[in-house]
């Protein structure tokens, strides 16, 4: 069984909160998510928390890993993500809730499991192997404020695994080392 982590603190969570609230790239629809949501590939600071956290999630899967990716998105009220399992760059995920405003906790949803993830708590899971999605995020109080959800992903492949080396730092190696 899966459980949800403390992986980051109340501060880092605000601070990566508020970036993602300036990201500028809006997705137009790529199939699983709806247009309009906020997002951003390999943001340095989601980058560097991917490194940080790299040991904790390595302690929690038991295997030696290699960073692939982060990518950050901001949901907004109606906006879902379709039922997927992802890319080979993917291979163990983590789903942090850097912060939000609702009123409830939106899930994700892990082969069927609801996760409802406080700020800085996250889950980590099989991207590739593992069903997940999330459903429409909608407002519960009609009168209530808009809503918004910012999370990251953090996505890794082992060492040594089917994937590994060709979907190490998800085929762009100067994002890890300076380039």
């Amino acid at each position: 069984m899966r459980t949800v982590h403390k992986f980051i603190t109340a501060p880092l969570a605000d601070s990566l909160y508020k970036e993602s609230l300036s990201f500028t790239n809006v997705e137009k629809y790529e199939g699983l998510c709806y247009s309009g949501a906020k997002a951003d590939y390999d943001n340095p600071l989601s980058v560097r928390l991917l490194t940080m956290l790299k040991p904790k999630v390595e302690m929690e899967v038991g295997k030696e890993l290699c960073e692939t990716y982060a990518f950050n998105r901001v949901y907004y009220e109606g906006m879902a993500l379709g039922p997927h399992r992802d890319r080979p760059s993917c291979q163990v995920s983590v789903t942090i809730t850097l912060g939000f405003q609702a009123d409830y906790l939106w899930p994700i949803f892990v082969d069927g499991y609801p996760y409802a993830l406080h700020v800085g708590e996250g889950v980590i899971y099989r991207g590739c192997e593992e069903l997940h999605w999330r459903d429409p995020l909608r407002k519960i109080d009609p009168q209530g404020d808009d809503v918004h959800w910012s999370q990251v992903f953090l996505h890794y492949i082992e060492v040594g695994g089917e994937y590994d080396p060709e979907w190490r730092y998800d085929k762009n190696p100067k994002m890890f080392n300076g380039g």
